[in-house]
């Protein structure tokens, strides 16, 4: 136990004193320059703002590779070729979507977007 008029010192079985290479009169002084001292901690509050503001920031920022889309989802087609399209139904009750020289089968046939195409049935050959 150390006190701030005199030194008093208990030898403890188990010491941190050991870690310290100085005089016990240097550990004295400075337990007490920290117990007694009444200083004021001196931080730039822009740096404590940016402190703790990079945990959120780099949270948020998510990078992502560019992959382009795949061309036959995103493809442009003339006008032609959406007015000479049709829907084909297959003696199966299955139905598929004609457009530009390819068929696509379709699940849902009460689609909207199929609303304005003639269906056409198939025949036998």
């Amino acid at each position: 136990m150390i006190e701030n008029s005199h030194t008093v010192v208990r030898i403890l079985p188990i010491s941190s004193s050991f870690l310290i290479g100085d005089d016990e009169n240097v550990l004295s002084y400075r337990i007490n320059y920290l117990l007694n001292s009444n200083y004021r901690k001196n931080s730039n509050r822009l740096l404590l703002f940016l402190v703790l503001l990079l945990p959120f920031t780099t949270n948020s920022i998510v990078f992502e590779a560019y992959n382009p889309p795949p061309v036959d989802d995103y493809t442009t087609k003339p006008a032609d070729s959406v007015q000479e399209s049709f829907i084909l139904k297959h003696k199966d009750g299955t139905y598929s979507l004609f457009v530009n020289g390819k068929f696509k089968k379709i699940d849902d046939i009460n689609n909207e977007l199929y609303s304005d195409l003639p269906i056409i049935n198939e025949t036998e050959e």
